[in-house]
């Protein structure tokens, strides 16, 4: 038997600062902050949400006022289809279809998006 081997301690852990945080309570003027911080987020939440209120009923204008642009360009009030003659390129001014689903698929993003 070997007395070195014995003798020998286990090695000692590393000294460890004791810079551990108190636990801390709060202030009643921090929750009171806290609380006037929470309050203004939600004003500000509902703000954005009245403008995009807003900004849908525009696009549903805009996209109604579209539907009747092109309603009246075909000639055939609601029976919207393409045009009787193929037209190498669109006439400069036409409404293109696409752009009214274009707009209708934004109104519903947003709608679904903010629970509109």
């Amino acid at each position: 038997m070997s007395t070195t081997a014995s003798s020998q301690a286990p090695p000692a852990p590393p000294a460890r600062a004791t810079t551990e945080p108190a636990p801390t309570k709060t202030t009643p003027d921090y929750d009171q902050g806290f609380k006037a911080g929470v309050k203004s987020q939600e004003a500000r939440m509902q703000a954005q949400k009245e403008r995009f209120r807003e900004k849908i009923e525009e696009l549903k204008r805009e996209v109604k006022n579209l539907r009747g642009r092109v309603e009246s360009m075909d000639g055939r009030g609601s029976a919207v289809g393409t045009p009787r003659v193929e037209r190498p390129q669109p006439r400069m001014g036409v409404v293109r279809r696409e752009s009214i689903a274009e707009h209708e698929l934004r109104i519903k993003n947003v709608e679904r998006s903010f629970g509109i």
